[in-house]
């Protein structure tokens, strides 16, 4: 592994803890369900009742930016990672 791999997870790592958590742990057991929806490329919709409801409030909380009617992505790939890490 070159320095600026192992580099690149430090920071990523330093993300997670104290960037990520926080964000993640504003979100309710049903948001959580549709984030980790989203990043699996599952439209919200399709995420259980209210999907759509809730993707909206993720927005508003400055998790998911809404691309089109119906299609919402995370806000940073990063985020995404750790939204990855925290559902396996």
């Amino acid at each position: 592994m070159d320095l600026l791999e192992h580099e690149w997870r430090a920071v990523a790592r330093q993300l997670a803890v104290e960037k990520f958590s926080v964000e993640w742990n504003t979100a309710t057991a049903a948001e959580e369900q549709v984030l980790r929806a989203v990043v699996a490329g599952v439209p919200p919709g399709t995420a259980g009742k209210g999907g759509g409801a809730l993707a909206a409030r993720l927005v508003r909380k400055g998790l998911l930016l809404r691309r089109a009617r119906g299609e919402y992505a995370p806000y940073h790939p990063l985020f995404a990672d750790y939204v990855r890490s925290v559902a396996d």
